[in-house]
């Protein structure tokens, strides 16, 4: 009360600050999150199959400075290791929101240099949208030293890794929302890496089922199967995905598509969605991967899956 009478209620919504445990949201992406840098982060849009540490959010202390459309903000937050010990990991956020919304991070991880990242969104018209984001990280997704030789490993060797991410929407007046995404990755493999990480499974794959393998086919199976799970494997994405108007009853049709432009499979997503009341919501959802066996969607280990989700707010 006393700040508000001698700064005035403007200057206090000028400085924020906060305290605890924060789970962050600062990507505007429709599929993909390229300034989401708090890790892990999974470019999966569903909470049930978030990381655990990603849905608890992380303990951090911000400190936010709006000046006209400007803010600067600064954050300190805690950094587990893999032997988890705790340190500290630092953001600082510079944006502009209005006519057009940009924003620029700046995130040091402990024993790591500055990674970057930055995203743009412009309001085309009433029923139109454009999103750009790019990230610019010290450490790549996929883990590479047991998947490639010597050689690949020396002619990819890069000490910066980049994204870029373009994506649109369109909204009729009707209320049906149509979305399109694409995603270029420097993470994911390339073609030459492909061709010898493809090769070499095989290869592996062969020795498991002819009782010749050996310890070293073993690991290499593991952490093919394993790159699954880190991050895209390819390159090149596209992103395709219509969504009906919410009905009267609160129930909400979406189709999906995400597109590797690289070998051409695809992961097909039909959802319904409802809401039940002010706390519960629904999903059910299936998933169909589509693709040959070297393909990253023909790779997962189920063709189909069925998932039904409920979530309770309190």
């Amino acid at each position: 009360r006393d700040l508000v009478r001698s700064r005035g209620l403007g200057d206090v919504y000028k400085r924020q600050g906060q305290l605890g445990r924060i789970k962050t949201q600062w990507s505007t992406g429709f599929n993909w999150n390229l300034t989401n840098l708090l890790k892990p982060y999974r470019d999966r849009p569903y909470i049930d199959l978030d990381d655990l540490n990603q849905q608890k959010g992380w303990d951090m202390a911000t400190i936010k400075y709006n000046q006209n459309n400007w803010f600067y903000q600064l954050i300190i937050a805690d950094y587990i290791t893999k032997a988890k010990n705790h340190k500290q990991q630092y953001i600082a956020r510079l944006g502009f929101q209005g006519s057009h919304d940009f924003s620029l991070l700046l995130h040091k991880q402990p024993n790591q240099n500055l990674n970057y990242a930055a995203s743009y969104n412009k309001l085309i018209t009433d029923d139109m949208t454009m999103r750009f984001e790019w990230s610019l990280l010290h450490k790549r997704d996929q883990e590479t030293q047991i998947l490639l030789s010597e050689n690949n490993l020396v002619q990819n060797e890069i000490k910066r890794w980049q994204k870029l991410l373009i994506g649109a929407g369109y909204t009729l007046d009707s209320g049906h929302n149509f979305r399109l995404e694409y995603l270029n990755t420097k993470h994911g493999f390339t073609r030459d890496e492909w061709s010898e990480i493809s090769t070499k499974s095989t290869t592996a794959y062969q020795n498991v089922i002819n009782n010749q393998a050996t310890a070293q086919d073993y690991n290499y199976l593991s952490a093919s199967l394993n790159s699954l799970s880190q991050g895209q494997l390819r390159q090149n994405y596209l992103y395709l995905m219509y969504a009906t108007p919410i009905s009267n009853a609160l129930w909400q049709y979406r189709q999906s598509m995400q597109f590797n432009l690289n070998d051409n499979s695809q992961l097909h997503r039909l959802e319904l969605l409802k809401s039940w009341n002010n706390h519960l919501t629904s999903r059910l959802q299936f998933e169909l991967f589509n693709g040959c066996k070297n393909c990253e969607y023909g790779l997962n280990p189920n063709q189909h899956s069925m998932r039904l989700v409920f979530n309770w707010a309190f």
